[in-house]
């Protein structure tokens, strides 16, 4: 009979629009969840089948049931980023989950980037699962816990130093003495100099002189120095700590030795191991002009405890020493999946991968900025993706429609009431 279906379709109109209405309701009590994904309702109709259905020349006719809730889709859609100035909070500009180790060893992904230490020193998220990341380089390095207080505040010697600038091609020629006997006439001597911070196995800075004399056209001799003083002999008298090195140049004005370089060996007179550090010059050029430096980079660090941390764009974990240095930790793993909509949502704003046709499919690890993951924006979170005024237009529409679904089952009643009567 088709009061009964009609009485059917109001009955599921409520159980529908009932489902729909929960899942607008959840999305706006987690507007302000951060990295949360909205639900959305995806609604279908149903058809009568069986003895119910209308048979014979009135089959193109026959009556559905109603309506029924699908599936609810979780809209991946980013939200909006915004500042915090928190040193542990990261966000993912363009695609990709942030990935959890689960104490199981399975894997969860997030957009929520409010991470924090925990006592141990690993970063964590905001529900205790440790985050996950590259320590080593290279594509196959296996993601694992971050541990930001792995950098020991023990010191690390300088080993490498580069340096970039240009000689004065115009410079006089000057003849070197066998020997400095005092800063004045190395002073008097020199072409160019600059000073060189290294840092030396004790994790005390040093602050050594590398000197640069034009002995001939396209032709420089570079040489080291330090303070007798630091290095056990007289104080106040410059004392060789390198080898004179030979830097030549083409008529272009490149070197001639693509790998030129100064290796010092200072032997520091506070206990501190002898300083073996590679000066690389290769980045210098002869124009006419004045002589200057434009950059100098090396490893190496002062002795510090960890203050804060900082994220890079390209997922890089860094801990900040209170002596201003900043250590590499690791690299964020960055997960991404072919239906990144087939993720299912676990709670404390996760998602866990799904198999099947629907499915997300398999999980792909990688760094931040390669093969179409986002980057990694520092001390910041990603918002709710949530419009409240959409919620806010569908919660009228499903309102409306469940009373409608609600009038429908009182019509359908009182019309079978009616029917029963007269039979």
């Amino acid at each position: 009979m088709d009061l009964f279906s009609g009485l059917r379709s109001g009955r599921e109109s409520l159980l529908a629009h009932g489902t729909a209405l929960a899942a607008s309701a959840d999305n706006i009590s987690n507007t302000s969840t951060t990295g949360y994904k909205g639900n959305r309702a995806e609604f279908g109709d149903l058809i009568a089948s069986g003895q119910g259905a209308l048979m014979g020349p009135m089959v193109n006719m026959n009556i559905g049931n109603g309506t029924a809730i699908d599936k609810i889709s979780t809209i991946q859609i980013a939200g909006a980023i915004e500042p915090t100035g928190r040193s542990l909070d990261a966000a993912i500009q363009g695609r990709g989950f942030f990935v959890l180790q689960t104490p199981e060893g399975g894997q969860l992904f997030t957009r929520a980037g409010n991470f924090q230490a925990n006592r141990e020193g690993f970063l964590v998220s905001d529900d205790g699962f440790p985050v996950l990341g590259f320590t080593e380089a290279g594509a196959e390095a296996v993601a694992a816990p971050l541990n930001i207080n792995a950098v020991a505040a023990a010191a690390q010697a300088t080993t490498a130093v580069a340096l970039t600038g240009n000689l004065d091609a115009d410079g006089a020629d000057v003849v070197l003495p066998a020997q400095f006997a005092s800063y004045e006439q190395l002073a008097a001597a020199t072409s160019f100099q600059l000073p060189v911070p290294i840092i030396d196995s004790l994790g005390a800075s040093r602050d050594i002189s590398v000197h640069f004399f034009k002995t001939a056209d396209r032709a420089w001799t570079v040489q080291a120095f330090a303070d007798g003083g630091d290095v056990g002999g007289v104080a106040g008298v410059p004392v060789a700590i390198s080898p004179a090195t030979q830097l030549g140049f083409t008529e272009a004005g490149v070197p001639t030795v693509a790998d030129a370089a100064l290796t010092l060996n200072a032997p520091w007179s506070n206990g501190a191991a002898p300083s073996t550090t590679a000066i690389n010059l290769a980045g210098f050029t002869q124009f006419a002009g004045f002589s200057a430096i434009n950059s100098i980079t090396g490893n190496g660090r002062q002795a510090g405890t960890v203050v804060g941390t900082e994220f890079g764009e390209d997922g890089s974990v860094n801990a900040v020493l209170d002596s201003g240095a900043r250590v590499p930790v690791g690299q964020l793993a960055i997960a991404m999946f072919n239906n990144e909509e087939g993720l299912r949502r676990v709670g404390d704003n996760n998602f866990s991968s799904q198999e099947g046709a629907t499915g997300s499919g398999e999980v792909l690890l990688g760094r931040a900025e390669t093969e179409g993951r986002g980057q990694v924006i520092g001390s910041a979170l990603e918002n709710s993706n949530v419009d409240l005024s959409t919620e806010f237009i569908k919660v009228i529409q499903y309102q409306r429609a469940y009373q409608a679904g609600s009038q429908v089952v009182q019509t359908m009643n009182g019309l079978l009431d009616n029917t029963i009567q007269i039979a």
